[in-house]
């Protein structure tokens, strides 16, 4: 009896602890300018600001928010996130993790609400490195729905400061940009 509730415990507790990866953080707050690529109009710059707050038993709130014009006249790409999610370690530098978020897109004359999900893995294998990748799916009413994948380097420059590169490869647009991430 004592073996089954050692074991219990054992396994609930490598089932919530959040992860064995130290170097990756799940609070931050990240901005970076990106260039958009739609699939149905011309593109220019913009740029993308998001934040992440980890919480217990492995859990973590995200918001993200971006902005982009879409060329002379075309109006603006703009697209928000919050949501929640949740990540495990699956090694000594590699954690994988889901979240799910209430996604609003405005493209254009398109203005559409709905969700996102995605699925990806996070691994830190040196000291001053991560990457990470996702892939997802936004169900958007009519227009701005699809798949996506999404990867990114960060450069972790000195202490909670760090420089990241990101592309997003999506049926609607494609993203790439370059920015900062300020871990806590």
């Amino acid at each position: 009896m004592k073996k089954n509730r050692l074991g219990l415990l054992l396994a609930l507790v490598a089932f919530t602890t959040p992860a064995f990866a130290d170097d990756i953080s799940w609070t931050y707050a990240e901005a970076y300018l990106q260039y958009v690529d739609p699939k149905a109009a011309s593109s220019d710059s913009g740029y993308h600001v998001e934040a992440s707050l980890g919480l217990p038993l492995g859990f973590h709130a995200i918001g993200r928010w971006e902005k982009a014009e879409l060329g002379s006249g075309e109006g603006d790409l703009t697209g928000s996130n919050i949501g929640l999610g949740w990540h495990l370690g699956l090694g000594d530098t590699l954690m994988g993790f889901a979240e799910v978020s209430y996604t609003d897109r405005e493209a254009g004359i398109f203005d559409e609400d709905g969700y996102t999900v995605n699925v990806g893995v996070r691994v830190s294998p040196l000291d001053r490195w991560e990457f990470g990748g996702r892939v997802g799916y936004r169900d958007l009413e009519e227009n701005l729905a699809g798949g996506y994948g999404e990867a990114y380097l960060l450069w972790k420059v000195f202490g909670p400061f760090g420089i990241t590169a990101r592309a997003e490869l999506a049926e609607d647009a494609n993203r790439f940009g370059v920015g900062a991430r300020f871990s806590f």
